[in-house]
């Protein structure tokens, strides 16, 4: 990015170019813990069964921001000729697919009494474990759900990421990004009517999952690009506009109807993001504290391993002997503390191990990316 006068934009004057922005870490870290609780209200059916209908939309929103990660930390060394598409790929796997397996191998002990007493496939174990270990299994080849549920977006992130993150990088500026964003997720409620549901078509061979994942990313690149070119930091209603956006948002993917509601919310997420990457209003101060932060930084280990929590409860005898109140809090502080613990000992050593030479800088202020 080219600062060509003394005005400084308000992504830069955050630091964006040499540290982490904290507040984006703390919204990574509210939709990990709302896909967390919105799964346990879906298994639970209580105390209503359609609470967290649209509760895809956290996903969407980690696509978006992993969009706007991955182009902050890599869109110039890939663009350079630096980084080469396959130390790009190493990258991504090594921050995918270590998590992805051991969770795969934690879901298969656990998950089965969420799912009637077995583990979730379309019926053909063998073959939906095999598409699992190579990443393939919301890519189009395997019908349903497979092992841990929630790693269609880990399948979706790595294999469409690899495509499409590069292109993007190189070839689109901002607008042209959005744009084509737009378009994809045009199609898909034209076509499904809804983002909530990744396993179904949205043209012969192209998996919901897919092309919103595409759509998701491009959204990513194309709020960065416009976050680079921008002058001067938002005006004086953004301390207003970021709590409306953020709390429009979770209401939607709480209680909201699918179809347009949704729709709102996907507009909503590249704004939000983009006020929170380039202003110091006061809910970005509170999503930089530390416990936000610290939630953003075990988000990824929260979303991979928390049904399996909910399942080692149910096989414990917890569920349904407690108040669900108290079971959602032994639940909740279940899954945070298992996920501190991997992140600690696990997640970070592994991909700091595996990611390969490092061209970006180390303290990169947006969180990693999913």
């Amino acid at each position: 990015m080219r600062r060509n006068s003394s005005r400084i934009t308000g992504f830069e004057s955050r630091g964006m170019e040499s540290g982490r922005i904290k507040s984006l870490d703390g919204l990574r870290g509210i939709f990990a813990v709302c896909v967390l609780s919105g799964h346990f209200f879906l298994v639970e059916r209580r105390p209503d069964p359609t609470y967290f209908q649209n509760l895809a939309l956290a996903v969407q929103f980690f696509f978006i921001l992993s969009g706007v990660a991955l182009c902050h930390g890599m869109s110039r060394h890939i663009v350079s000729g630096q980084f080469s598409l396959r130390a790009f790929a190493r990258q991504r796997l090594a921050r995918l697919y270590p998590m992805h397996l051991l969770s795969m191998g934690i879901a298969g002990i656990f998950l089965p009494p969420i799912f009637f007493g077995a583990i979730p496939t379309s019926g053909n174990l063998l073959k939906e474990a095999l598409a699992n270990f190579l990443l393939l299994q919301a890519m189009g080849p395997i019908e349903g759900r497979s092992w841990n549920v929630v790693s269609w977006s880990i399948s979706t992130e790595f294999w469409v990421g690899l495509i499409v993150l590069p292109l993007a990088m190189k070839r689109l500026r901002g607008p042209l990004a959005l744009a084509l964003a737009v378009a994809c997720y045009a199609l898909i409620f034209m076509v499904n009517h809804t983002v909530s549901l990744p396993f179904e078509r949205t043209a012969p061979g192209v998996t919901l999952a897919a092309l919103s994942t595409g759509a998701g990313l491009l959204a990513g690149v194309g709020t960065f690009q416009l976050l680079a070119a921008a002058r001067g930091c938002p005006g004086r209603w953004a301390p207003v506009i970021e709590p409306v956006l953020l709390g429009l948002i979770l209401v939607i993917i709480w209680r909201g109807a699918r179809g347009y509601q949704e729709a709102i919310a996907l507009a909503c997420m590249p704004v939000l993001i983009y006020l929170n990457a380039s202003s110091a209003t006061w809910l970005t101060r509170v999503l930089g504290s530390r416990t936000f932060t610290w939630l953003g930084q075990i988000s990824f280990s929260v979303y991979l391993v928390h049904m399996s929590v909910h399942g080692a409860l149910r096989m414990a005898g917890l569920d349904g002997a407690l108040p669900m109140a108290a079971t959602y809090l032994i639940y909740l502080i279940s899954s945070l503390g298992l996920a501190s613990i991997l992140f600690r000992y696990v997640e970070a050593p592994l991909y700091a191990k595996l990611r390969g030479p490092v061209l970006i800088p180390r303290d990169s202020r947006v969180p990693v990316a999913q």
